[in-house]
């Protein structure tokens, strides 16, 4: 935590595959400093998405999801001055119509979640708010002098596949969303690899959809096997190198399900013939190159 006492920023990133949760205290020991004035401290995502997210309080301890392969960047704020509302809980834009309506607009979610914690609106004085329309809909709420609380939760459809998704029950299932962000991945990024070239270096092609098989130690002489729906596909070998003579560059296996699971919302099944691991060893399966995937509320 980089801080002056009250405004600073934090980074954290998740160097596994699992998404994993990290509780954070915020206090001195981040170089921080219980505020005397009047005023509203703030936690801001500002990488991948930017959102104010949170209330702080001195010596609080906060909860932070991380997904897998992931790094998130926060920038703790304390604002004394309100001049326009401040939507705090989700993404968005909140603003004030004949003083005693709020809009909210441009909301969402990742797809296939809920808010968890309370959605907060901070407006710029006490006046009584009549009404609040988000993305045009008329929410309930509650009104604690500057402060608006949405009451019902906000729901995200869709699938939910976060960043290194994990596969459960050897089961795979992918949305048109996701399929349609590596298709605009590849507009954006439209270099023709070669075979080979994919072959040889699993970072290229941005727009495949990669499956991981995380095992801790990977040898590059074991011979594993895959079949997805009884067909038999190529288990691929990845080196953090693109030369694969040196077995110490070698990080695992992979699958490239690009041209294979093309359906959305339809169950593909895997199977796997692997050697025998330690306890432990076998960390699970990830999908690899997605971003988040957002809807609207």
């Amino acid at each position: 935590m980089k801080s002056n006492g009250f405004d600073g920023y934090l980074f954290l990133f998740n160097p596994y595959y699992k998404q994993v949760h990290r509780k954070i205290l915020f206090d001195g020991k981040l170089n921080l400093k219980n505020p005397q004035k009047q005023g509203y401290w703030l936690l801001k995502e500002i990488y991948p998405q930017e959102r104010f997210i949170l209330f702080i309080e001195y010596n609080q301890t906060n909860e932070f999801l991380l997904d897998g392969q992931s790094v998130s960047i926060y920038q703790l704020i304390f604002i004394s001055i309100i001049d326009q509302p401040i939507l705090v809980g989700i993404s968005g834009q909140a603003f004030l119509t004949n003083k005693n309506i709020l809009i909210i607009d441009g909301v969402y979610g990742k797809a296939g979640t809920q808010t968890n914690n309370p959605i907060s609106i901070i407006l710029p004085n006490q006046d009584l708010i009549f009404n609040v329309l988000l993305n045009g809909i008329e929410k309930r709420f509650k009104q604690n002098k500057q402060i608006i609380i949405l009451i019902d939760p906000l729901s995200f459809s869709g699938l939910y596949l976060p960043r290194s998704a994990e596969i459960l029950n050897n089961t795979i299932m992918i949305s048109d969303l996701l399929l349609k962000q590596l298709v605009t991945r590849q507009l954006e990024y439209s270099i023709q690899w070669t075979e080979k070239e994919l072959n040889d270096a699993s970072w290229l092609g941005p727009h495949r959809l990669l499956l991981f098989i995380c095992i801790l130690n990977p040898n590059d002489q074991w011979n594993i096997t895959a079949q997805i729906n009884n067909n038999s596909i190529i288990v691929h070998k990845s080196y953090n190198t693109r030369d694969h003579y040196y077995q110490q560059r070698f990080i695992g296996f992979y699958l490239d399900l690009t041209n294979i699971v093309i359906q959305p919302n339809v169950q593909y099944y895997l199977s796997l013939n692997m050697p025998h691991m330690q306890p432990g060893q076998f960390q699970g399966l990830f999908l690899e190159n997605i971003e988040r995937i957002l809807i609207e509320a």
